[in-house]
């Protein structure tokens, strides 16, 4: 069997069991979580946002809004930490520049971006009552840097926070799509640590696979390598079943 739940959420009690290593059971406890996770809009637009900056900014691949000093960089972070959110720093990819295809012909489609907390300042569930003046903040932010996204310019939109991904696919412990830090200590070789980085957990016939495993989240051909390892346990070649050989 083959699991991709956060790494975290695999206690005795998951796997239904209580003979696992202390070791094992001691590092899943000292995990380190960001501070911050997504929280995601989605816009369909007549227009691609066209920047105050220009069209040189107009056609770069994303735009990443940051503050004017390392002071204030620092302070955003340390607010996400005591769970304070933040408006001013999206990451805008209006991906129907290159890719038409994703919306109808002359349309544009937006993916805006942002780093908040989970664990806000008197609890995730208010999520659900901040949620829309975030969302809206988080707009008009990106509004106030471009000529043409007013709401003239938005077909339709979608927005969803921390605890609506985690809602939403329950292996997004605390909505982390990353499942773990970007700590050295819990990357490469050591994700998430080492008694189970070879995609191996401690239970037999049990393997794991997905964000919580290196090299961590998105298309990284993380499930590749789990194949690897449980075919070779099976005692089946990865190369032959590839190349069509036991056909």
């Amino acid at each position: 069997m083959v699991t991709n739940f956060n790494i975290i959420q695999l206690d005795a009690a998951m796997l239904g069991t209580s003979d696992l290593p202390e070791e094992y059971l001691h590092n899943i406890k000292v995990m380190r979580m960001p501070g911050f996770q997504p929280f995601h809009q989605g816009l369909a637009l007549h227009e691609a946002p066209c920047y105050k900056a220009g069209t040189e900014a107009d056609w770069t691949s994303s735009i990443e809004f940051l503050p004017d000093t390392e002071e204030d960089l620092n302070k955003i972070w340390d607010d996400f930490n005591n769970g304070i959110p933040h408006v001013d720093i999206p990451l805008a990819i209006p991906v129907t520049r290159w890719d038409p295809t994703q919306a109808p012909a002359g349309k544009h489609t937006l993916y805006l971006y942002h780093y908040n907390p989970y664990n806000l300042k008197g609890g995730a569930h208010r999520w659900d009552e901040i949620k829309q003046e975030i969302a809206d903040k988080i707009l008009e932010y990106l509004a106030s840097r471009c000529t043409n996204m007013d709401s003239k310019n938005i077909i339709g939109r979608w927005a969803s926070s921390p605890l609506d991904f985690e809602r939403n696919n329950r292996a997004w412990y605390q909505g982390n799509f990353c499942h773990i830090g970007g700590q050295i200590s819990q990357n490469f070789g050591l994700r998430p640590f080492p008694l189970v980085s070879n995609y191996r957990l401690p239970v037999d016939k049990l393997y794991i696979c997905g964000p919580s495993t290196h090299p961590g989240p998105g298309i990284t051909g993380g499930g590749r390598a789990a194949v690897v390892v449980i075919m070779d346990d099976m005692g089946i070649n990865f190369d032959d079943v590839i190349t069509g050989s036991l056909a």
